[in-house]
C-alpha cells in the first residue's frame, strides 16, 4: 500500500478546514457530489447528493443511458460531446460542462457543474471519476432572464400600443416598396385593413402619382439617404375630406449596414396648410382693402372743396370719421359681415343730441360686406351733414326718418326730413351730392332719388340685393 493510500481513510474521516466533519458530509454540505463511471460495464456509482439530484431512489442502479435521458434535451448533445472527447485516448482525458437536469421523479429542473478525470490503461478508458456540483446562480439567472424577457415584452407591448395610437401614420416597407407593416391610423387613411396590405406593391394600393414620387426616390434610400419634407395632398378617408401630409423615408439596415427597407411616417398638416392660406388670404384681404381705403381716401381728398384751409380740413376730416365708423364696425365683427341697422345707428349718433326721436331708424336685419358698409357709411353721412347745415337737423324742432326694407332682388333705404326750414332745390350738385351718387351707383350699381319737397328732403336709395354681400 503505497502512502496515499494509506491516508485516503484519513482524509475521508476528517480534512483540515471542516472542523472535524468528515469529507464526504463537508462535500455535501457544499452541494457537491462524488460519481464514478466504470467504462467497460457501464455501470456509474453516485453518492446520495448525485442520486437526490437525478431523482433517483438511493440504492438504485445508475447506467449511462439513465443518466444522460436526465440531462436537459437542450443541453444532452452537448454534454455528451465533451464525455466523447474526454474518453478519447487522443483527447484531453477529462471533461468539465454545465448543464440541466431533469430530474426522474418530477422533481424542478437543476443546473449543474460536472468535473471528471478520465483513468487510461493500455490506450483504453476505463474510468470517468469526478464531481457534481449544484448550482443555485443559474435559477437566479433564469429568473433575471424571465424578468427582462417579462420587461421586454411589456416594452415591446408598449411600444405597439404607441405605435397603433400615434397621431401619425407608420409604415414599413422592403426594399422594393411593398408593405411589411402599417399601424391603423395609416391602413385607415388608405381606406383599406392593415391585413389588406401586407406583402402588396405600392401600385396595388397607392394613388399613382403617389407611387411615381416614391419610385422617383427608391434610388436615394437604396443609397441609404434620409429624405423628408415631401408635401402631398390627398383623400383622406378618416376625415372624410381632403387633406394635406408631410412625409418623411429613411432606410432601414441590418447589422452588416445593408439597406433592408423603408421606414416611412406621414403627419397631418392640414390644420397647418388651412393657417398658412388663410394667412395668404389675409394677407391679399389687407392688400385689397388698403387699396380700395386709399382710393376712397383719395376721392374725399380731391372731391372735398371749402372756402378755406380750415373748412377744408374740418369737411376731409368729418367724412374720414364717418369712414372711420365703419371700420371699426366692421373690425368689431372681423371684417366679415356688419348690419346695416347698426351703420345708420353709428353714423347719426352725433347728430340724434338728447332728443330721442331726433334721428329714428327702422328696418329689418340686413347683412353688409365690407365695400358695402364703406359705402353706406358715407352716403349716411352725407345725408346727416346736408341735413345739418341746410335741412331738418339745423333747427332743434326738426326730425329724421330713416327706413328700409328689403327682398330677395332689392334694398330699398328712405331719408325723411321734417320740421325743418322750408326746403329750395339747389341750383347745383355739390361735393355731397356727387359722392352720394357715386358711392350708390358706382360701389352698390344702384340709384338714388331726391324729393326737394318744401317739408323736408326725401330720398331713396335703391340696391341690387346682390351688391350688399359683394367684396
Amino acid at each position: 500500500m503505497t502512502m496515499s493510500d494509506k491516508r485516503r481513510p484519513a482524509l475521508l474521516s476528517a480534512n483540515p478546514y471542516g472542523a472535524g466533519l468528515p469529507l464526504a458530509e463537508l462535500l455535501e454540505r457544499c452541494g457537491i457530489g462524488i460519481h464514478r463511471y466504470d467504462v467497460r460495464s457501464g455501470r456509474i456509482d453516485w453518492d446520495p447528493l448525485i442520486h437526490r439530484i437525478w431523482g433517483f431512489a438511493k440504492d438504485e442502479p445508475v447506467t449511462y443511458d439513465r443518466w444522460c435521458a436526465a440531462v436537459h434535451p437542450e443541453d444532452r448533445a452537448a454534454v455528451e460531446a465533451r464525455v466523447a472527447a474526454a474518453l478519447d485516448p487522443q483527447g484531453p482525458g477529462m471533461y468539465e460542462a454545465q448543464y440541466r437536469v431533469r430530474p426522474v421523479d418530477g422533481g424542478p429542473e437543476q443546473w449543474v457543474h460536472a468535473t471528471g478525470t478520465v483513468t487510461f490503461e493500455q490506450g483504453q478508458a476505463v474510468r470517468l471519476e469526478g464531481t457534481v456540483q449544484r448550482l443555485h446562480y443559474p435559477s437566479l439567472i433564469e429568473g433575471k432572464l424571465r424578468q427582462s424577457e417579462e420587461r421586454a415584452l411589456e416594452s415591446t407591448h408598449e411600444a405597439a400600443a404607441v405605435y397603433e395610437a400615434a397621431p401619425l401614420g407608420i409604415v414599413l416597407f422592403d426594399t422594393d416598396f411593398r408593405f411589411k407593416r402599417i399601424n391603423s391610423r395609416l391602413a385607415m387613411i388608405n381606406g383599406l385593413p392593415p391585413e389588406a396590405h401586407y406583402g402588396r406593391a405600392i401600385e396595388e394600393i397607392l394613388p399613382p402619382e403617389t407611387c411615381a414620387a416614391l419610385r422617383a426616390i427608391q434610388p436615394r434610400l437604396l443609397a441609404g439617404e434620409e429624405i423628408g419634407g415631401i408635401e402631398i395632398t390627398g383623400w383622406d378617408a378618416v376625415a372624410g375630406a381632403e387633406t394635406s401630409w408631410l412625409v418623411a423615408y429613411r432606410p432601414l439596415r441590418d447589422g452588416a449596414r445593408h439597406v433592408t427597407g423603408f421606414l416611412g411616417t406621414i403627419i397631418d398638416i392640414t390644420e397647418r396648410k388651412q393657417a398658412e392660406a388663410r394667412e395668404k388670404l389675409l394677407a391679399r384681404e389687407v392688400d385689397h382693402r388698403a387699396k380700395n381705403l386709399l382710393s376712397i381716401v383719395q376721392s374725399l381728398a380731391t372731391l372735398t372743396r371749402a372756402n378755406t384751409i380750415e373748412g377744408y380740413r374740418e369737411a376731409l376730416g368729418n367724412r374720414l370719421q364717418a369712414l372711420a365708423r365703419a371700420h371699426a364696425l366692421l373690425a368689431h365683427a372681423g371684417w366679415t359681415r356688419v348690419d346695416l341697422g347698426a351703420i345708420v345707428a353709428r353714423e347719426l349718433e352725433p347728430y340724434a343730441g338728447a332728443t330721442p326721436d331726433r334721428c329714428v331708424a327702422s328696418g329689418p336685419p340686413v347683412a353688409l360686406a365690407p365695400g358695402a358698409a364703406q359705402a353706406f357709411a358715407l352716403v349716411l353721412h352725407e345725408l346727416a351733414t346736408n341735413a345739418t347745415k341746410y335741412g331738418a337737423l339745423s333747427v332743434a324742432a326738426g326730425r329724421v326718418r330713416i327706413g328700409w326694407t328689403a327682398d330677395d332682388e332689392w334694398l330699398t333705404l328712405r331719408w325723411q326730413e321734417s320740421g325743418g326750414p322750408t326746403v329750395v332745390p339747389p341750383a347745383g350738385r355739390g361735393f355731397g351730392s356727387r359722392l352720394i351718387e357715386q358711392s350708390v351707383r358706382r360701389s352698390l350699381r344702384g340709384t338714388v332719388h331726391k324729393d326737394w319737397a318744401p317739408s323736408g328732403l326725401v330720398a331713396t336709395l335703391s340696391v341690387p340685393t346682390e351688391r350688399l354681400l359683394a367684396e
